[in-house]
């Protein structure tokens, strides 16, 4: 099949794999780049393939999860993330839906790996 007018062949005029008809060399006619020109991929090319024989590791979990009951105490609990944070501790802050019990959030961020969890109430902030 032929082109639409005004645009070049996909093949470059000249066939599969060769060069456009007059033209002197071209990409068609190069070794590819990072081989020795001969046959099979280049030397780099596992080096973005999955080693089946290494499972991924799971994202190192946090070090504390804060658990923020009520939503008015949200800048309270994000203070005490700040502080947290400079004391070089992987944070995060936890609205858990109020009708999942405590033992299932706590269950849960044990599941992960979390060493510690704080749980703020209108009550600390006050303290």
């Amino acid at each position: 099949s032929r082109p639409p007018p005004g645009r070049p062949p996909l093949d470059g005029g000249g066939g599969p794999n060769r060069p456009p008809s007059g033209a002197q060399g071209g990409p068609f006619n190069r070794p590819p780049p990072g081989g020795s020109g001969g046959a099979g991929p280049p030397s780099n090319f596992n080096q973005f393939q999955n080693n089946s024989s290494k499972p991924a590791k799971p994202p190192k979990p946090n070090d504390v999860e804060i658990i923020c009951f009520v939503k008015a105490t949200r800048s309270y609990a994000e203070f005490i993330e700040e502080r947290l944070k400079k004391m070089g501790l992987m944070v995060d802050v936890l609205f858990p839906n109020p009708e999942v019990p405590i033992n299932k959030v706590l269950g849960n961020i044990a599941m992960r790996g979390v060493m510690f969890a704080v749980c703020i109430s209108p009550e600390n902030e006050i303290h």
